[in-house]
């Protein structure tokens, strides 16, 4: 089950724009007003980064390929074979490495004013740019305890490099495509869900941070049982990302794909998700 973990939702930004690549990937000095520049132009409301996929594999020590095609740096081989050979008792400083970099360009467009999202990665899918997946099956039917501590030995990573952002962060946007309902069924994303997400997500609630979730991991998420609807209601006349930024105080959002390009969406209501 090989897959390419490719750097850079903007796809094409190395030949759209006049900025260096790798580097724009890579460095806080080109990401930063690469990111204004893609916002001004689409006319969003957040600049973004990273302008990439591999952050947190790269700072738990994944092999990542610096090219400098359109697609950017990538994930191309995993660096571990099985899940007993991850580095769960080192020490993983950060922010270092990409995520500093990362850390610098949020500081750097924060004090220009703008509005900030930083894109994450999932557990599961921070994990399968470690170990292929076949490995994780395995380990999850043999070797259960290994499985799970692995698990949380990404969760807890995770959360440290979100919040080693501090407060340069006005959006989270949580994504992990890797754990599709429809490919995982129901009874596994479920169990991800409880071991993975839910604990991530109370970690985050803790922190009191504002959190987008993907509606794919959302359907995850929803297996675990563990978290009910709430709507709030928002002017009608709200772009989606003005209803996000006009709500207070921590939530978790999960109304619709941010990327989407929806006008019909605003019925008064801004569907948001809590944990029981």
């Amino acid at each position: 089950m090989s897959q390419d973990f490719v750097c850079g939702e903007e796809k094409g930004v190395v030949d759209t724009y006049d900025f260096p690549s790798p580097d724009c990937f890579l460095e806080a000095q080109y990401m930063a007003p690469l990111s204004q520049r893609i916002r001004q132009e689409e006319k969003k409301k957040f600049c973004v980064l990273p302008l990439c996929q591999i952050v947190e594999a790269q700072m738990l020590g994944g092999l990542i390929k610096y090219t400098a095609d359109e697609q950017g740096p990538r994930v191309v081989e995993r660096r571990y074979k099985k899940l007993k050979e991850l580095p769960m008792t080192e020490e993983v400083p950060c922010p270092d490495g990409l995520c500093k970099e990362v850390a610098k360009g949020l500081a750097d467009l924060k004090a220009q004013g703008e509005y900030t999202q930083l894109n994450v990665q999932g557990p599961l899918s921070i994990l399968s740019s470690l170990v292929p997946m076949e490995r994780i099956f395995v380990s999850r039917r043999k070797d259960r305890a290994t499985y799970e501590e692995a698990l949380f030995w990404v969760v807890d990573k995770l959360f440290n490099y979100m919040e080693s952002m501090g407060d340069d962060v006005d959006l989270y946007s949580l994504a992990d495509p890797v754990a599709n309902i429809n490919i995982l069924g129901k009874e596994y994303a479920a169990e991800i869900a409880t071991l993975a997400y839910r604990p991530l997500l109370e970690k985050l609630w803790a922190a009191k941070r504002k959190v987008h979730i993907c509606p794919i991991m959302m359907g995850a998420i929803q297996s675990g049982g563990f978290t009910k609807r709430v709507d709030i209601e928002i002017d009608e006349n709200l772009s989606y990302e003005d209803a996000i930024l006009s709500v207070e105080g921590p939530c978790f959002v999960a109304h619709q794909c941010l990327k989407s390009e929806s006008t019909t969406w605003n019925h008064g209501v801004l569907h948001t998700i809590e944990l029981i």
